[in-house]
């Protein structure tokens, strides 16, 4: 298994693709949170750090480019026939899904850290640069950074799944997007209590976005991610032992 590791980790170390995701992330997180200030009323600026705000938006940024990279982790060895020597040197197809989840989610905390660094320095300078000080309350932000890193941990996982179960990369991608964008958005719309236990929902709920439905809390809402991650693994897990890799 740790041979299994090394491999994955050497893979998603040397893709260009990976570290171009990691950038856009950054980026793009950088100016979600500064387009979220630049709207904030005087007393969500004044509140500093102490009742952070914004973040949710920085996680949606990080889980959507963290799912494209699970994606890819699995249907780049598709395209390009890698896929068969690396289930001829590991025929036990379980200990790749599992190395490429690992290293899947491993790489997401790297982009959520990354994109919550970046916010948090986006949101200490637009302060300062506005005449206000920056309180920070340390529980409330590492209580935050901790709910942010596991979901897109988990959207990296799901991705893995999304990429085994279709297998085709530009289907995989754009089916998962067009569900999170599109079906998500019209069932939220035709019956909102329902769409709050789909995965995009509950991890927004997880964030502390609102909910049309209140059963659904932030701590329900992790709870139903983890719930789609497993059975999005589980899925995969049945495919990737059953169907031919080419």
């Amino acid at each position: 298994m740790n041979a299994v590791l090394r491999s994955e980790f050497r893979k998603i170390r040397t893709t260009r693709s990976a570290f171009g995701l990691l950038a856009g992330t950054v980026v793009l997180a950088g100016l979600a949170l500064w387009g979220s200030l630049s709207s904030a009323t005087p007393a969500e600026l004044a509140a500093g750090l102490t009742a952070p705000f914004g973040y949710a938006g920085i996680v949606i940024i990080a889980m959507l480019f963290v799912m494209v990279l699970g994606i890819r982790s699995f249907t780049d060895e598709v395209r390009h026939g890698s896929i068969v020597p690396t289930f001829l040197a590991t025929p036990k197809r379980l200990r790749v899904l599992a190395a490429k989840t690992t290293v899947s989610a491993a790489a997401a905390v790297v982009f959520a850290v990354a994109a919550l660094a970046v916010g948090t320095g986006v949101i200490a300078v637009y302060l300062v640069a506005h005449g206000y000080a920056v309180p920070v309350a340390w529980w409330t932000l590492g209580w935050l950074f901790t709910k942010a890193i596991a979901i897109t941990a988990l959207w990296a996982v799901i991705g893995v799944s999304v990429g085994v179960i279709v297998k085709h990369q530009v289907a995989a991608i754009v089916g998962a997007l067009a569900w999170l964008f599109v079906v998500e958005n019209i069932l939220s719309g035709l019956a909102p209590k329902l769409s709050a236990w789909l995965p995009g929902s509950a991890a927004g709920v997880a964030m502390g976005m609102g909910s049309l439905n209140p059963i659904v809390t932030p701590v329900v809402g992790m709870i139903v991610l983890i719930g789609w991650t497993v059975g999005a693994v589980a899925l995969a897990a049945t495919v990737i032992r059953r169907r031919d890799v080419v």
